[in-house]
């Protein structure tokens, strides 16, 4: 709420606080060395994960961007001209969009989730709707990994991952068990393409979701 990143080392468990917007922080991502954070301050602030210093501060994070709203509609922005360059609703549906993910990758896909537990899958040039999937419990949150190939989804206390080519089920993990209880996945935060980082509302976990990242 202070508008401040808090940075935890994995190996030390050393703190950091890096000072980064002038009101609260809303959207934190990590990828390529950097950690990228949305403020409701209107800006977009980018710092290198090597040495936690501010590599620059935007006001537009990309060309394009995705929202989503109670009707069921998903629209496809372009950010420099505010023009709405699709608008995607399944067919036959109008159930509030809970969360929409838009994919880095030029011809990829739109993934949003759906109040009524279903994944629908678009085609991000042709805005053609591909797929839905269908969950099988409650979910709060998704996250998109292996540069838009999979997705994630918080699934009550499970972790499920998809295949966005084939809308098949590829892996799941039970969070918690055992001595440590059931617990409830809220939030998915995509780390490195192939782990997540997941908060059950009393601490934060990660977990590596059973795919491979190709090199070329």
């Amino acid at each position: 709420m202070d508008g401040c990143l808090h940075v935890v080392s994995l190996d030390s468990h050393q703190r950091h606080t890096l000072p980064a917007h002038t009101k609260p922080v809303s959207v934190v991502r990590c990828g390529g060395g950097r950690v990228v954070s949305g403020g409701y301050d209107g800006t977009v602030v980018v710092h290198r994960m090597t040495d936690l210093e501010r590599e620059r501060t935007i006001t537009s994070a990309a060309t394009m961007c995705v929202s989503g709203c109670s009707g069921g509609v998903v629209c496809y922005w372009e950010v420099t001209t505010g023009n709405c360059r699709h608008l995607l609703q399944e067919s036959g549906g109008d159930e509030g969009v809970s969360v929409v993910k838009l994919d880095i990758l030029v011809g990829g896909v739109i993934v949003g989730l759906m109040s009524d537990e279903t994944v629908v899958v678009w085609d991000k040039s042709s805005g053609e709707s591909l797929f839905t999937i269908a969950l099988e419990g409650v979910c709060p949150d998704i996250a998109l990994l292996g540069g838009g190939r999979y997705m994630a989804a918080s699934v009550e206390s499970l972790i499920v991952v998809y295949d966005l080519e084939s809308g098949q089920k590829r892996f799941q993990m039970q969070v918690g068990g055992g001595e440590m209880g059931v617990v409830l996945v809220r939030h998915l935060l995509p780390l490195q393409g192939t782990h997540v980082v997941c908060s059950t509302g009393r601490d934060l976990r990660i977990f590596h979701c059973g795919i491979k990242m190709k090199i070329d």
